[in-house]
């Protein structure tokens, strides 16, 4: 199973799934356009665990960020909401 699949099958799972693509190929489609695959970020082979780390932990940062952000304009439209009503 190459990349596309397996993250086709992870989104049926889990449609927010924190996956990061790793290929040794610079040319690969899917590492060109990972985002548009669905992957929150690449590493090309081979790597260090070290650096598999800090790329595993920007992307779940990065995750966190982006729900904070949504949870916070949630918050600001039914503070809105509350007050008009």
């Amino acid at each position: 199973m190459g990349g596309k699949e397996a993250i086709f099958e992870l989104q049926k799972l889990d449609p927010n799934v924190i996956a990061i693509v790793a290929s040794g190929y610079s040319n690969n489609e899917v590492m060109a356009k990972y985002k548009q695959f669905g992957f929150k970020a690449w590493i090309k082979k081979p790597y260090q665990i070290e650096e598999l780390s800090e790329v595993a932990k920007e992307s779940y940062t990065s995750h966190l960020r982006k729900k904070k952000e949504i949870l916070g304009e949630n918050l600001i439209k039914l503070k809105k909401y509350t007050v008009l009503a």
